[in-house]
This record gives structure tokens, sequence and C-alpha cells, in this order.
């Protein structure tokens, strides 16, 4: 009888051993692939602008003037007068998020949080306040909502996200953007729409914000 009690720990313990090895693994796997997409080299692609923004979730040629691909995401803009226009692409059917300026990792972080439920697009001016956040709304924090326009869609895996705002909107929560000035650019996409889900791919890069 005590055999067989010490055979069942034995394999309790090799179960929990092998299922410790897997989990690792995993979060190993995860980490390098962040990694290896915030290493990506960052080539700012020039396009003719020359058809109208439309915030349909749509990215067209010529709707953009400069633009940045990577494996996971895509950033687009141009610069009209006071107003910036962005264009972003997850591969994801969650949500997408960009955030401009942090100091160390997520901190100081503009944030510009995304998803689309039911066919609905949502989206929130947030700031983050700590490293790994939280990143809350700017209008919690005392600041205002300053996206003035706003659309999107997913197909073929990627959820896509068009917006406008001030190059400089006077909130104490947003970064003023200067054209022609070296920015850093976080990105991040999840799996679902929650925001309470952390991201499953993110990066880092710095641009230039060309007129």
């Amino acid at each position: 009888m005590r055999k067989r009690y010490v055979v069942l720990i034995v394999l309790l313990v090799v179960l929990l051993s092998l299922t410790y090895l897997l989990l690792f693994h995993h979060e190993k796997e995860e980490v390098q692939e962040q990694e290896s997409e915030e290493k990506e080299e960052v080539k700012i692609l020039t396009f003719k602008k020359n058809k109208k923004w439309r915030p349909d979730g749509i990215i067209t040629k010529g709707e953009y003037k400069y633009g940045v691909k990577l494996q996971s995401f895509e950033l687009y803009w141009f610069i009209e007068g006071e107003y910036i226009y962005f264009g972003i692409k997850g591969h994801t059917y969650g949500w997408v998020a960009i955030g401009f300026n942090p100091s160390d990792k997520m901190k100081d972080a503009d944030i510009v949080f995304a998803w689309i439920k039911a066919g609905i697009v949502g989206i929130d001016d947030q700031y983050s306040t700590g490293e790994t956040g939280p990143h809350t709304s700017d209008t919690e924090l005392g600041g205002t909502f300053d996206i003035e326009d706003y659309g999107g869609q997913e197909a073929e895996g990627w959820t896509t996200i068009e917006f406008k705002r001030k190059l400089n909107t006077g909130d104490s929560y947003d970064y003023a953007i200067v054209p022609g000035e070296e920015v850093k650019v976080m990105w991040a996409i999840g799996l679902s729409d929650s925001s309470y889900m952390k991201h499953i791919k993110m990066g880092i890069i710095t641009i230039k914000i060309k007129e």
C-alpha cells in the first residue's frame, strides 16, 4: 500500500515538473517573439497622396503620405493644417493600440486604444501612469477626449482603425506632435476586445513624423 502511495507521489511530481517546463517554455517563446518584433528594422515609406481621407477602416493607395509596415502592425499618417490623420492596422481581431513618447516602458505614454465589437468601433484617448500601466482614460484623469473623427473595420485577419486629432490638443495627457521631430511610438495588439487582456505582441519604434 505504501509503495502505491510513493509511486503516485512520484508521478504527481513528474507531472507538475513537466507542466512547469511547458509553461516556462511557452512564456520564453512569447517574450522572444515580442523582442523580435521590437527589433524590426523601421523604414518610412512615402506615398503620393491624391485621395480624400475617409475614416472607413479601408486604407487605400493615395490616402496617406507616409507609412511603416511591420510584421504584425502597420502605421500610416499625414498632416494637414493643425491636424494629423492616422491609420493603424493590427494582425488580430482583438484590440489595437499605439502610444506616443513613453518615458520608460509604458510610463507617460499618450495612448490611443481601439477595438471593434459586433461591427461597432470603440476608441479611447488614454494615458499610462506606470511602466506596465494602468492606461486610464484622459477624462478620468481630468483631461479631455481629443479624437475628433474615427472609424474602422475587421477583415482578413486584420483590424484597421483610422482617426484624426490635433497636433497639439492642449491636453497635458496628450503628446504634442511637432512635424519633423523624432518620436518614440509604442504599438500593441491583443486577442480580445477587452483592455484588461494583456497584449499578445508589442513593440517600440522611433520615427520622424514627416509633414
